[in-house]
């Protein structure tokens, strides 16, 4: 008789509890641009000269579009945090990368100096959020952000590189990369806010309703307003 109620309690229990589950999937996005908007690839030389190899530049592939200085981030109640990535700036082929860095608040980000050159990240504006973090090649330095904000910085050799660490509260972000992708896993079903920075500023924000476990959005920002 106790049997027969445990196994009737047991039956009427865990359909109640997977019915109120909420389900995790992901969202895979694309942001679509206008032509005119998108980067043209710079002319290289072929033959000889572009095979040639030194011992300063890595010779990546060069930042042709304007959207892998851009970051995605989800907003909703109740929404769970991004698992923390160990964040890293790498300094290689004589630039920042990724030109844009987004973090959560108290992250501690490495800068890494994979040239052959010596590099020292200082902070690029009147608020010293770096003081300076001197860097010969091969070696990594690290510094911690506890405010929210936007922070630009440089290096004191050649001024002329910058990278943009944005410390976020927003729990979920993403990184686009150069055909304008980005993806976020572990996302419950539910209505989100999704919301794109790009130079300094919001230029985009939409409603995206998660259904299922592979949710997709495309975000179009032909009627975005952005600093050049």
């Amino acid at each position: 008789m106790r049997r027969a109620i445990l196994s009737l309690l047991v039956g009427l229990l865990f359909p109640t509890v997977a019915a109120t589950s909420v389900q995790a999937g992901s969202l895979a996005g694309k942001i679509v641009m206008p032509a005119k908007l998108t980067y043209k690839v710079p002319f290289r030389a072929s033959g000889y000269w572009r095979g040639l190899q030194n011992e300063v530049l890595k010779k990546l592939p060069p930042l042709v579009d304007p959207r892998q200085k851009m970051v995605v981030t989800l907003e909703a109640k109740g929404l769970p945090k991004s698992v923390a990535v160990k964040p890293e700036v790498h300094m290689e082929d004589m630039r920042f990368w990724p030109p844009v860095l987004p973090i959560h608040r108290n992250q501690t980000v490495s800068f890494v100096n994979d040239d052959k050159v010596k590099h020292e990240v200082i902070s690029d504006g009147e608020e010293a959020s770096v003081a300076s973090i001197p860097l010969p090649p091969g070696t990594r330095g690290r510094h911690s952000f506890t405010k929210l904000g936007e922070y630009t910085l440089t290096c004191k050799e050649t001024p002329h590189l910058n990278v943009t660490v944005l410390v976020l509260d927003a729990p979920k972000f993403a990184r686009v990369d150069a055909a304008g992708v980005f993806f976020f896993p572990d996302v419950p079903e539910g209505q989100v806010t999704l919301k794109v920075w790009y130079n300094g500023a919001w230029i985009h924000k939409q409603t995206v309703d998660l259904v299922g476990s592979k949710s997709r959005v495309s975000v179009d920002l032909s009627a975005a307003k952005a600093k050049e």
